[in-house]
């Protein structure tokens, strides 16, 4: 019972599992090494152990007098950014439904739909607009929940206004406030 006890105290810390899994990938890593077989696989699960081990190292900078403090603060930043992660991601499956719903209703291709709701908007966020499809030169099922043909009003409608949401919801934070003049330093 001794030895159970001190095992769920060891696991209980965070960067003890980190270990386990470090020396579990090593140990899973390495046998497949050794069959020829599973030669490549080894190689991607060593190369993921090594990532694991990498990101235990922070642990180990985190007693630095220097080092430490920027890593907590990273640490800290870290739960924050998967936060906004969340809601960037919710916001683009919501956009990229509605624009596959309306522009291409009728497209049954499984891959083209997915492609379509999950990787065009992450693409639109940095600007590459399909303007193919804006100026009416795509053919496979151009036919718009709106009436719009090829690159009919439904694809314009559609594009600009959401990735202009979307741009200003990640952006709007860090805009310049009114009557502040651009490139100016505040003097302290």
């Amino acid at each position: 019972m001794h030895l159970v006890k001190k095992f769920t105290l060891y696991v209980g810390d965070n960067w003890n599992k980190c270990d386990m899994v470090a020396i579990f990938l090593f140990i899973v890593g390495v046998t497949c090494r050794m069959l020829p077989s599973a030669f490549e696989a080894g190689r991607t699960v060593l190369a993921m152990d090594f990532m694991v081990f990498t990101l235990r190292l922070i642990h180990i900078f985190a007693i630095h007098k220097q080092l430490g403090p920027k890593i907590i603060v990273v640490e800290r930043m870290m739960k924050d950014v998967f936060f906004f992660l969340f809601f960037l991601s919710v916001w683009l499956v919501a956009y990229g439904v509605t624009t596959q719903a309306l522009l291409h209703p009728h497209d049954g291709r499984l891959e083209w739909i997915f492609r379509r709701v999950l990787y065009r908007p992450y693409l639109q966020i940095f600007g590459q607009i399909p303007l193919d499809e804006i100026d009416g030169l795509h053919t496979a099922g151009a036919q718009g929940a709106l009436g719009g043909g090829q690159g009919g009003p439904s694809t314009g409608l559609f594009t600009s206004p959401g990735h202009e949401a979307l741009q200003w919801g990640l952006l709007g934070p860090w805009r310049p406030q009114p009557g502040a003049e651009m490139g100016k330093v505040a003097e302290a």
